[in-house]
């Protein structure tokens, strides 16, 4: 499959997998495609120890694509793109090597769930993570803020 969005490169038995969907990484279809093939694939692959995950520019990903969930009207289209999305985290959280997330920004939302399905995080100053929630907002800042 060739990835447009989902960058893989392998050096010294680790794979740096960087969310490349700019400007700030959000996710639509074809990117939760891309990550859950992205992450199924390393799970195969015997010259990959481990993994980083990252994002490209300065956000690890804002979340949803809002202006591609705008073209989901025919019956079963938002269905299948939450079980799409549902799918592309699983995949980071499954994989058979250690997923260590680098977070090189803001995780907001479906971000933040890919974040959530890493084993381990290492967060940069100026990371931040948050979710919207239906009678609340969770928000996580970093230590000194």
């Amino acid at each position: 499959m060739d990835l447009e969005l989902i960058r893989i490169d392998v050096t010294d038995h680790v794979a740096l997998v960087t969310m490349d969907a700019p400007p700030v990484n959000a996710q639509n279809a074809q990117f939760n495609i891309e990550l859950a093939y992205a992450m199924d694939s390393i799970s195969d692959r015997d010259d990959v120890r481990s993994v980083i995950l990252t994002g490209a520019g300065k956000v690890f990903s804002a979340g949803a694509d809002i202006k591609a969930r705008g073209s989901l009207a025919d019956p079963g289209e938002k269905w299948q793109h939450n079980r799409r999305a549902r799918e592309s985290y699983h995949s980071v959280r499954e994989c058979t090597k250690p997923v260590v997330g680098a977070l090189n920004g803001a995780a907001l939302g479906a971000g933040l769930a890919v974040a959530a399905s890493c084993d381990i995080l290492v967060a940069a100053e100026e990371a931040s993570l948050a979710a919207a929630m239906p009678s609340a907002c969770l928000a996580i800042q970093p230590c000194g803020a």
